[in-house]
Parts: structure tokens; C-alpha cells; sequence
């Protein structure tokens, strides 16, 4: 189960910035907005997704999603 977890959260890091590359790579967005603007977006992006994942208060954190993942099974039993 948490192998499954964390390929979601690697996946989840990713597709954030890889949708926004994607954005930037439409011919007229790259015309508007510099290289360097372009690479302070994706890092952002990515390391707000990554904070989601990290941070202990997150949703997503593994520590909340432990403590669910228990109480499920406990209660599934």
C-alpha cells in the first residue's frame, strides 16, 4: 500500500510542472513570458507540490494519511 503511495506522490509532483511545460510550450505563451520566468514558475510549482506531500499539517502528508490508512483497517476488521 504505501509503494502505491508513494509512486501517487511522485506522480502527483510531476504532473504539476509538467503540465505547466506544457503550457509554456505553446508557441504563443513562450513569445510572452521570458526563460527565466518560465523556470521560476516550475520550480515553484514543484516545490508547492512537494511542500503538499512533506508538510506535516498536509492532507497529503504521510503522517495523516498513515493515521487514516490505520483507522480504516482497524475498522475494517
Amino acid at each position: 500500500m504505501l509503494a502505491l503511495l508513494a509512486l501517487t506522490w511522485i506522480r502527483f509532483v510531476i504532473s504539476i510542472p509538467n503540465t505547466l511545460a506544457t503550457v509554456f510550450g505553446i508557441p504563443r505563451v513562450s513569445q510572452v513570458l521570458s526563460l527565466e520566468a518560465m523556470v521560476v514558475v516550475l520550480v515553484i510549482a514543484t516545490a508547492a507540490a512537494l511542500l503538499l506531500v512533506v508538510a506535516p499539517g498536509s492532507t497529503l502528508s504521510l503522517s495523516n494519511l498513515e493515521k487514516r490508512f490505520r483507522r480504516e483497517r482497524k475498522e475494517g476488521e
